[in-house]
């Protein structure tokens, strides 16, 4: 009868911490503008289900687009087009410079808009001589391009690994695999190989939890 009763009081308390949630998030929806609320309409009905980052997201996004112009609009229309239209292949690499950029710090930023502003200055025919050079490499060794030493093991072995860590977390993710070295990667790289996704998240869920100079112990 006890164990019933614990059974029932569970139920119920997480029946509250779910209406609770809900009347969070929908105090939340009332919140927003009512210009944004309109915009939104269609996702009204999923808007519990959000986490917070991703209503965040989404709500900057509609006021970005009511700022803006008609002319700003229609350009962000072709823009959404064109990416339509992209074979597959294309708009997953895009996505994994997008992934690459946002895992660089303020400083490497910088040194990649300097050899940016180094490159448009030379002559076009040095610019096509280099570019020309830079699509005659492999697709790994491109890749590879785009970040610096320290950073390309780390950001090609998330990629694989954890391609869809929250954004609040990618940063941390990085940092565990550039602090588990090139041992720390490969153990954790062979060891990944055999789970399903499910337990690979847990286990990188379960090295960010644990101080850095326990999490080479973890993979052993």
């Amino acid at each position: 009868m006890r164990a019933e009763r614990r059974r029932v009081l569970a139920c119920v308390l997480g029946l509250v911490a779910v209406l609770s949630l809900a009347v969070a998030t929908a105090s939340e929806w009332d919140a927003l503008e009512p210009e944004v609320r309109a915009l939104l309409e269609p996702l009204r009905a999923g808007w519990t289900v959000l986490a917070p980052d991703a209503r965040e997201r989404v709500a900057g996004q509609a006021r970005s687009w009511l700022a803006a112009s008609t002319e700003e609009r229609e350009a962000l229309r072709e823009r959404h087009r064109q990416w339509l239209e992209m074979p597959a292949a294309e708009r997953l690499a895009l996505r994994e410079r997008l992934l690459a950029w946002q895992a660089l710090d303020e400083s490497e930023r910088a040194a990649l808009d300097a050899a940016h502003t180094r490159l448009t200055s030379m002559p076009a025919s040095e610019r096509d001589a280099l570019r020309q050079r830079f699509e005659a490499l492999a697709p790994d060794a491109r890749r590879a391009y785009l970040l610096p030493p320290q950073r390309r093991a780390a950001v090609g072995l998330a990629l694989r690994l954890f391609p869809f860590v929250p954004p609040d977390e990618r940063e941390a993710t990085l940092d565990l695999l550039v602090g588990l070295g090139d041992a720390g990667r490969a153990a954790l790289d062979a060891r990944s190989r055999r789970l399903p996704p499910a337990a690979r998240e847990a286990l990188r869920r379960e090295l960010l939890a644990l101080p850095p100079d326990r999490r080479l112990e973890r993979l052993r």
